[in-house]
């Protein structure tokens, strides 16, 4: 019950400790750390009796992703350690949905070996913003007119990130479909237009006929399963070449000894041991020369 604000409050201590190591300028690791920011609503004027509301943004670096308010659907069935491998993986993708970023907000797709949590990574990221985040997976056989479905209705409906899992499973008939819409999409979306919903900025594409609207805070974010290096660019060739260019590419290969030290510690923390940080160090070097005598076997 109490794990997840333990793992949390101690990652804010751990990004604390490392603040107070800078010594030469702050400024850099405090712009890289993911903030809540909330912007308070304009008055419209006396005669209007309605309160103004505000405006929460989730902030890194110079990148600003509106909070979608989603409460159902958005709470994280898994509990992650947050290490400095995952902060990376949060910037590139808040970077990649962003719409000031380079790929117009277009997505990420996050590739490495399985186990690396990528798939409760994206759900604490969604949790986090405050969005739906659905999941489709790869090797349950859908049809390319149910995942254009699904992509029309994740985008149209806002606050709401649909997770292609595993893209790599999926045939390549169905990808290259897929992959048609998705270019479609980001066309839409860096020419975007405004309409009459309320004055804002929306975008609407046409597929097979049919127009969708593009409300902010719906995209597309994928992962991709690879066992090593030299498999992930096999597996990255095969995907048609619409597809590998709608998402920004975001590759997890393994974990480093600091890495695996704070998992032990806070697993650790989290389970009301005493001195985490000297039990963490002992386990970290018993699994380590384990996994070094055991690998060559």
């Amino acid at each position: 019950k109490y794990t997840d604000a333990v793992m949390r409050s101690r990652h804010h201590e751990h990004a604390i400790e490392d603040m107070l190591k800078e010594e030469d300028d702050v400024t850099f690791f405090w712009l890289a750390q993911m903030r809540h920011h909330f912007e308070p609503g304009k008055k419209r004027g006396r005669g209007s009796g309605a309160t103004p509301t505000g405006k929460t943004s989730i902030r890194i670096f110079g990148v600003a992703v509106d909070h979608g308010g989603e409460m159902h659907g958005a709470a994280s069935r898994s509990t992650m350690v947050i290490t400095p491998l995952t902060e990376r993986c949060y910037r590139a993708i808040l970077l990649s949905l962003s719409a000031a970023g380079a790929h117009g907000g277009s997505g990420v797709v996050l590739n490495g070996p399985p186990g690396m949590g990528k798939t409760d990574t994206m759900r604490m990221v969604a949790q986090t913003c405050g969005v739906a985040c659905p999941l489709l997976n790869g090797a349950a056989g859908h049809g390319p007119e149910g995942m254009v479905r699904m992509i029309r209705a994740s985008t149209g409906s806002g606050s709401c990130w649909l997770l292609l899992d595993n893209i790599g499973r999926v045939p390549l008939a169905v990808l290259s479909v897929v992959g048609h819409a998705l270019a479609t999409l980001r066309r839409s979306m860096i020419g975007s237009r405004v309409t009459e919903d309320e004055g804002r900025v929306l975008s609407s594409f046409e597929f097979n006929g049919r127009t969708s609207i593009v409300r902010p805070g719906g995209c597309v974010v994928a992962t991709v399963d690879f066992d090593h290096e030299e498999r992930s660019e096999k597996a990255r060739k095969q995907l048609p070449e619409n597809l590998s260019l709608f998402f920004r590419p975001c590759t997890l290969l393994s974990f480093g000894k600091d890495d695996l030290s704070r998992v032990a510690e806070v697993v650790l923390l989290a389970g009301g041991f005493h001195c985490p940080e000297r039990l963490a160090k002992r386990v970290t070097t018993l699994h380590t020369c384990a996994l070094q005598l055991l690998g060559g076997a």
